[in-house]
């Protein structure tokens, strides 16, 4: 099942398939504080939800995080690639795990 959320701001939404969509509503903090429906653009091209003070919570890192890998290491940086190029797409067969090694 493909769930599209549209975002707060504007007409754009994103795509999540049922298992993103299920664990994004359920996990309990997550649902508490109504994530799904609080979703933005952000300027540097990131969905986010932005709470009272100003704390952002990137979906990209909810998603890598629960899905793809725990937690890492400061030396590298992780990312979540969207496939097919639509970085509203978050699905999980739309989503690469990639590790880039940052120099010390």
């Amino acid at each position: 099942m493909l769930y599209e959320i549209p975002l707060l701001c504007g007409q754009e939404f994103v795509l999540f398939d049922q298992r993103t969509f299920e664990w994004l509503t359920a996990e309990p903090y997550l649902a508490k504080i109504d994530f799904i429906n609080h979703l933005e653009s952000h300027s540097s091209g990131d969905i986010v939800m932005e709470n009272i003070e100003g704390e952002k919570i990137l979906l990209a890192d909810l998603l890598l995080h629960k899905f793809f890998k725990p937690f890492s290491t400061i030396l590298r940086k992780e990312n979540l690639y969207h496939l097919n190029g639509n970085c509203n797409d978050f699905r999980l067969e739309n989503l690469e795990y990639k590790i880039v090694f940052q120099k010390v």
